[in-house]
């Protein structure tokens, strides 16, 4: 029924004590088929990278673009960001205040403190504000 190796194999398989027998050169066998696999892998994405790269490069071509439907827009404000900040060029012509609304009515603020921006900044008077329509 059972050959005398079958039932020996059995025996030193169920012996706790005696170290598990490996087989020569499986382990280094395993590691070289890994690293191979690995190894052709790795070209392959290389090659299909460098493959679909020049493909797109190839079909782009960079005078066919078209332009944004805002592309006016958008010039126009790389111009702006160019610009020096400051009033608009009819500021100091005008007769009042263009935050001014039609039907306000006049404002006075009693016990203000008012910082003018003279002497660098420090200067600092306390009186009455009356605002209506000025500039």
């Amino acid at each position: 029924m059972f050959s005398k190796t079958a039932i020996s194999e059995l025996a030193d398989a169920a012996d706790p004590h005696r170290p598990l027998r490996r087989r020569s050169g499986s382990l280094a066998t395993l590691r070289r088929v890994v690293t191979i696999g690995l190894l052709c892998l790795t070209t392959c994405a290389i090659f299909s990278g460098s493959v679909l790269y020049r493909y797109l490069l190839a079909n782009y071509d960079i005078g066919s673009g078209s332009l944004p439907f805002d592309a006016q827009s958008i010039l126009s404000r790389c111009e702006s960001l160019q610009l020096l900040p400051g009033p608009p060029a009819d500021f100091y012509s005008r007769s009042r205040s263009d935050r001014f609304q039609p039907g306000t009515s006049p404002v006075i603020i009693r016990n203000a403190t008012i910082w003018t921006g003279f002497s660098n900044g420090s200067e600092i008077v306390h009186g009455d504000i009356f605002s209506h329509a000025v500039v």
